[in-house]
């Protein structure tokens, strides 16, 4: 077979799989990205590399089941991110698919199909708009992860693969046993008395010092 018939047969073969890679083009070697379909109810998970730095961490940490990603929900041809932005205006964005200016693309995952139609899609993104405002943005509660997953599950395609929160959900764990911690010793600290004795002691020291000059 020749050369240009292989490289046909490549691109008949992503197109037949959905693309939900990185693909590469056998004679260039440069990463194509897959063209978002404007009639296709197939949701995507859009995945991303913070920057070029993160991409290779994340390359290691994602065989561990972590990395750190920015994310899109692709439905209809365009994606849907929300991020933080000031003076109330919506966090919520709609922009071309499987692009951002300033984080690096690295898979689409298929969700499965939405039974929503395009019109029902614009209308949930408006509602969305309302309740997602920039300056609620919260990196560890309430960020870009927090709102695919939210999107998909209301598209009805379930909820966000695991992995892609793992290291938002084990940083929350940690910061979370911390504040239990916290609260649990100032609550024994109290049970047990612990500032009354210490604020006696320091009165009978001041006692005894006044006695003895």
């Amino acid at each position: 077979m020749k050369k240009g018939s292989r490289e046909n047969s490549t691109e008949y073969r992503n197109e037949e799989k959905g693309c939900n890679i990185l693909d590469y083009d056998e004679s260039s070697k440069i990463k194509s990205i897959p063209e978002p379909d404007f009639n296709s109810n197939m949701v995507y998970l859009n995945i991303y590399d913070l920057d070029s730095v993160s991409k290779v961490v994340n390359t290691v940490a994602r065989s561990m089941g972590a990395g750190a990603f920015h994310a899109g929900v692709e439905v209809y041809g365009y994606e849907y991110s929300f991020g933080y932005i000031v003076d109330g205006e919506t966090g919520v964005t709609k922009t071309n698919a499987r692009f951002h200016p300033y984080h690096v693309y690295r898979e689409s995952i298929p969700m499965g199909k939405t039974p929503l139609t395009k019109e029902e899609v614009d209308l949930l993104v408006e509602v969305m708009k309302l309740q997602w405002i920039g300056d609620t943005y919260d990196i560890l509660s309430r960020n870009c992860l927090n709102y695919a997953d939210y999107f998909c599950n209301l598209l009805d395609v379930g909820s966000i693969p695991d992995w892609v929160m793992s290291l938002q959900k084990k940083v929350t764990w940690v910061k979370s046993n911390i504040n239990v911690a916290a609260t649990k010793l100032k609550e024994l600290n109290k049970a047990a008395g612990i500032p009354s004795v210490i604020k006696y002691l320091k009165k009978k020291y001041k006692e005894n010092s006044d006695y003895e000059g």
